[in-house]
């Protein structure tokens, strides 16, 4: 696992750096911030936040984050956080995002391995999982009923995962 992992908000950051700084002195947008602004809105965003949060910080042993907040509390900190990003990105013109939410953590095989399980998965680490992704697509429908003009949609990576998991033979 990395160790320093860039989080969204400086991300998010450096993409503002660029959109303000750096994208307009390009020749091919030297005083053309219209077409800036239109290249920018006509991207796709693909955003994907929280499995760090949670294998580096809500689930380590012996950690204090999930001593400090239970479940549903760090999920709404997290969404939280990422709902400001999103509309950070928003306000730099960002229209169109796909933003993705956690797979199934506790099916990881190092996970399994940390908890010396026989099981497929640590469905405890999973349902936790769950509460975040289910907040995450409120956010998502929120913002997109709020912000004007653009398009949220969820990435449910989750689901996907857990097929795949099930149902091995089904995909080679």
């Amino acid at each position: 696992m990395r160790k320093n992992p860039l989080c969204l908000g400086r991300q998010v950051d450096l993409f503002k750096k660029s959109v303000k700084e750096y994208l307009p002195s390009l020749q091919m947008y030297n005083n053309k911030a219209a077409q800036l602004s239109g290249h920018i809105a006509k991207s796709l965003f693909i955003v994907h936040m929280g499995s760090d949060d949670y294998l580096l910080n809500y689930f380590v042993p012996n950690g204090t984050t999930a001593q400090q907040y239970n479940p549903e509390q760090f999920a709404d900190l997290l969404v939280t956080e990422l709902g400001k990003s999103l509309q950070d990105l928003y306000n730099l013109g960002a229209r169109k995002l796909s933003v993705f939410g956690i797979s199934p953590l506790g099916c990881l095989p190092c996970i399994l391995d940390k908890m010396k399980t026989e099981t497929r998965c640590v469905e405890s680490l999973n349902d936790v999982v769950k509460v975040f992704n289910t907040k995450l697509e409120a956010k998502l429908k929120e913002l997109g009923s709020t912000l004007k003009g653009s398009t949220f949609i969820m990435g449910n990576i989750y689901t996907i995962a857990r097929e795949i998991l099930e149902n091995p033979s089904s995909y080679g």
